[in-house]
């Protein structure tokens, strides 16, 4: 016959596998997980209707930390995406017939290879989709630019 021996807590009384207030069992300890960070900022353009602006825009975005800025109001009739020398990958929706509306992201070198794709979904909402990569967990990034209290009611219960 084969003795067993049974773990008790301390402080936890007579019932094996309680545990005294304050205190975890081992067994239920979650494994530590590394932490990826990531840098996403909001940026109103405003317009971006001129490649001035976008270069503006790209001169701007060095002086910061950022792993992907969403753009909101860029205004564009064309939705342009472009890779540029440096690695950054923009992505710009359209707007609507006015002119009001269009999002887009600017993604930067060290996340670009992680992008899977980037949506326009309405002229005011848009998706960037990153793919997983090492520690790095899939990631849907929403865009969104809404009308603001001077917009028909109408335009803002659509929204």
């Amino acid at each position: 016959m084969q003795n067993t021996v049974i773990k008790k807590s301390p402080g936890s009384g007579e019932k094996p596998g309680t545990v005294a207030p304050g205190r975890l069992q081992e067994s239920c300890r979650l494994p530590k997980r590394k932490r990826t960070r990531m840098a996403i900022c909001t940026y109103n353009a405003c317009t971006l209707v001129s490649e001035a602006a976008i270069e503006d825009l790209m001169v701007q975005a060095k002086k910061i930390k950022y792993d992907v800025i969403e753009l909101t109001e860029t205004r564009r009739r064309h939705s342009p995406n472009a890779v540029y020398e440096t690695g950054e990958e923009l992505f710009l929706g359209t707007c609507d017939s006015r002119g009001v509306g269009g999002v887009g992201v600017l993604v930067n070198t060290s996340m670009a290879k992680n992008i899977d794709s980037f949506k326009q979904l309405t002229t005011r909402i848009g998706h960037l989709r990153m793919r997983r990569c090492g520690p790095t967990p899939s990631l849907t990034i929403f865009v969104a630019y809404a009308p603001t209290s001077s917009y028909e009611e109408e335009e803002v219960t659509a929204f």
